[in-house]
């Protein structure tokens, strides 16, 4: 309820946002925001979501178990 209700106030203004910078700035700047954020963010991201220890490669196997 909250979280969803606050990701839609905060959305609301986005397209008058990036059309003002279409506008006024260039038309690529608005999407070379979500680049610069992404490329910002992507170190934390690398550093904070790690496997938990004991879990490897062999067990993210998508295929099904051999089972008698």
């Amino acid at each position: 309820g909250l979280f969803s209700t606050s990701i839609g106030l905060i959305s609301l203004p986005a397209p008058y946002i990036g059309a003002l910078l279409w506008e006024r700035v260039n038309p690529q700047f608005p999407f070379y925001i979500p680049l610069v954020a992404t490329l910002l963010l992507l170190p934390v991201m690398w550093l904070k979501f790690k496997l938990p220890p004991g879990s490897s490669d062999k067990d993210q196997d998508c295929e099904p178990e051999n089972r008698p």
